[in-house]
């Protein structure tokens, strides 16, 4: 069962009639999806709320706020989890791409017209290729990891790496 905490985020999401159409992180990206909504802590603080897929089932909320910073809702299952851009179900892809990030994952999408999932940290990437691959048989995968070059350890790339397509 999920922790009572996240269980009332994923309630207040599922009632939430707000769709994301202005929010500043959005208009800064220059994307836009009809499927996420804007929630307000109880603190007043807006943030876009991306919903965590595990099983076919939302287990939890990646929250983004305006300054792009972001945080999951305590609680929530990130192993496995995947947000799905451009098809109703896994079973529907024969192609996609793997992106550690929501606003990456969905510029893709935009330009490609291709399915693609956001894997919400470089650390999934592997989990959520390989979930792929097992899962519905498709090999035909493209991951976008985040080069952070001038980061400490380039974790995108060095993750991205690991993934063995056989």
């Amino acid at each position: 069962a999920l922790p009572i905490l996240n269980q009332q985020y994923i309630s207040a999401w599922k009632a939430c009639s707000e769709l994301a159409t202005a929010f500043p992180y959005l208009r800064r990206k220059g994307i836009y999806d009809p499927n996420l909504k804007i929630m307000t802590e109880k603190n007043g603080l807006e943030f876009l709320a991306v919903p965590l897929i595990n099983n076919g089932q939302i287990v939890g909320l990646q929250r983004i706020y305006q300054d792009g910073h972001k945080k999951l809702t305590p609680g929530a299952t990130l192993t496995g989890s995947y947000y799905l851009l451009g098809a109703a179900s896994l079973h529907d892809i024969t192609k996609v791409y793997i992106a550690e990030g929501w606003a990456t994952a969905k510029t893709i999408y935009e330009l490609t017209g291709i399915p693609t999932v956001c894997a919400f940290s470089a650390d999934s990437l592997k989990n959520i290729a390989n979930m792929i691959m097992q899962y519905t048989g498709v090999k035909n995968i493209t991951i976008a990891a985040d080069n952070d070059q001038f980061k400490n350890g380039n974790a995108g790339l060095l993750k991205a790496l690991e993934i063995n397509y056989n």
